[in-house]
């Protein structure tokens, strides 16, 4: 399951991917177990200007494919997106400026009304499929293999991940409670 040590270290691999490329956005990849299309993903490409290991371009990311498009892609190779990102506070913000520029304006001048209200004032948008889409030119994604992963999005993957590390799932009919 989920080895916190390997995840550190693709993190800070990450976090050195950055230090040496600092217009890049660097995305943690996962090799899938299964085909599963209520996730993200990365299909990869090589990048000439990269000298890191495991470190690939993106070709291309997909939110949430249908299952017929989740099974090319793990048949294909690619890789899970797990959201987990390092990058440059400026940079991110440069590259949601190409998307949603009169709101990072509003952020970047710190003008105008509270944070709180500026938000409740944005359109709802989501970062996996308005966003990372469009910027896979600026995109990296590092293969973390052996960590693990699962996104908790549905209640099948919580089971799942519950029951990797040995614990009850609550709302079973036995209704035992996690780690009792």
């Amino acid at each position: 399951m989920f080895t916190k040590l390997a995840f550190r270290r693709y993190v800070e691999h990450a976090r050195d991917v950055v230090r040496l490329h600092p217009d890049r956005i660097a995305l943690l990849g996962i090799p899938p177990d299964r085909p599963e299309p209520g996730y993200g993903y990365v299909t990869t490409r090589p990048v000439d200007d990269l000298a890191c290991p495991s470190t690939f371009g993106v070709h291309a990311f997909e939110e949430k494919p249908s299952a017929e498009a989740a099974a090319r892609f793990v048949a294909d190779g690619a890789l899970w997106s797990s959201l987990v990102m390092v990058f440059r506070v400026d940079r991110m913000l440069e590259l949601l400026e190409r998307i949603l520029p009169s709101e990072v304006a509003d952020l970047r001048a710190r003008v105008g009304p509270p944070l709180a209200r500026l938000y409740r004032r944005m359109l709802p948008w989501n970062l996996s499929r308005d966003f990372l889409p469009h910027i896979v030119q600026d995109l990296v994604v590092i293969r973390a293999d052996g960590i693990g992963w699962s996104d908790l999005g549905t209640p099948e993957s919580v089971d799942r991940t519950l029951a990797a590390l040995g614990r009850d799932v609550p709302w079973r009919s036995d209704r035992r409670r996690v780690g009792a």
